[in-house]
């Protein structure tokens, strides 16, 4: 069997990537070898035209963020092909619909408005709909908390909103939960096999962020059953068989779900808990290879 991960050798926070060191040590361990893809590489040493042709044996992985990584596992996953996708149909999962399938499904999502109001008179509507002021405007696409932003008075939103349409991005605006931390639980097929509590820090709203002068407190939480269990629905409502779900909680410890990410940065939960989580998504893909074989 062959693991093959499209990856990219330096994170979001311009650091060593350390997922693929996890992959390959796991593949060492179960005897698969592993063929690694630097999406940073795509266009140089390898283009779409010359992607390889995957089939049975083969296994799938996309660590790798942006459209020309998502463009060239679309490219390679197939019914074949062992990834954590319920069918390769799934392979055109969106965070942005996602909101619309949890909340189709029940499932407690953070009030959200999904788009940008198209009036003012809309805009007083949404706000009152939210709560009132504070609350959140988040600019799809973004991640380790930017794009955003805590917004205090109408004033401040009429601003970035009218900044936002001329710039023709996409956004959404939020409840804003009070919080003083998040819990990211890695789910693998219908269980969650990590988790861990990331804290606010000191002058931050935002639990995930990007600036490595950032000081946050992380630390292992094992999750009460029913709240595995909504995380495991977030994920496979999605059609997917992996993912990091963030989760707040209320004043009144009521959980909410923030987003699922996949491919998720899985790395940090592992160094944090200690549960080799690279491991067990190669066992898992190997398991369900040998299904697709049969």
């Amino acid at each position: 069997m062959r693991f093959n991960l499209l990856y990219r050798s330096v994170n979001k926070k311009g650091k060593e990537n350390t997922i693929p060191t996890l992959f390959k040590t796991a593949c060492e361990l179960q005897g698969v070898e592993f063929v690694g893809m630097d999406a940073s590489d795509l266009g140089k040493s390898f283009t779409l035209s010359t992607l390889p042709k995957l089939g049975k044996g083969d296994l799938i992985y996309r660590s790798a963020v942006g459209g020309s990584a998502s463009i060239a596992e679309k490219m390679m996953v197939n019914d074949d092909v062992s990834s954590f996708y319920t069918t390769w149909q799934s392979v055109n999962f969106s965070r942005v619909a996602s909101w619309f399938t949890h909340k189709k499904f029940g499932l407690p999502v953070v009030p959200t408005f999904p788009d940008i109001p198209s009036s003012v008179e809309e805009l007083h509507q949404v706000v009152e709909h939210l709560g009132s002021f504070p609350i959140i405007v988040k600019v799809t696409g973004g991640s380790l908390g930017v794009g955003v932003m805590r917004i205090d008075s109408m004033k401040s939103l009429q601003s970035v909103l009218d900044y936002l349409v001329a710039t023709k991005a996409v956004a959404m605006l939020r409840k804003y939960i009070p919080h003083d931390f998040y819990v990211r639980a890695v789910v693998l097929g219908d269980a969650v096999v990590a988790s861990h509590a990331t804290y606010v820090a000191e002058g931050e709203f935002r639990t995930n962020v990007l600036n490595g002068n950032v000081e946050q407190r992380r630390e292992a939480r094992v999750l009460p059953e029913d709240i595995q269990q909504i995380a495991v629905q977030a994920v496979r409502t999605l059609g997917l068989e992996t993912g990091g779900v963030d989760l707040l909680y209320d004043k009144d410890n009521k959980p909410y779900i923030a987003e699922v990410n996949f491919p998720n940065d899985f790395a940090t939960t592992q160094k944090v808990t200690s549960i080799d989580i690279a491991g067990k998504m190669l066992e898992y893909l190997v398991e369900k290879a040998k299904k697709v074989k049969s």
